[in-house]
């Protein structure tokens, strides 16, 4: 296993374990402000993977892209976007 494998799957393995009492309807949670900037768009990435794959439901998407204003940025400018800009300043 490479080390970029071993970090997905250690970060992977870190938000299972935050997640284990999330019921499903508080969504605002998925920001991580408090991380540095290469760990939180890391975490981003598997939450825009879950998503695009359909594994949650489309109320529940718009719901988190509501509610987390800078994952919904970030996921306009590097996910649907056709040419990814690094970053927007509001």
């Amino acid at each position: 296993m490479t080390e970029s494998e071993e970090q997905l799957n250690k970060l992977l393995a870190e938000m299972r374990e935050e997640t284990q009492s999330v019921r499903g309807d508080e969504f605002g949670l998925f920001d991580y402000n408090d991380l540095d900037r290469e760990t939180q768009e890391a975490k981003w990435q598997i939450i825009a993977y879950i998503m695009d794959m359909g594994r949650i439901q489309r109320e529940d998407v718009a719901l988190i892209l509501k509610n987390n204003p800078w994952f919904n940025d970030w996921y306009c400018r590097t996910v649907l976007s056709e040419q990814p800009v690094a970053e927007t300043y509001q």
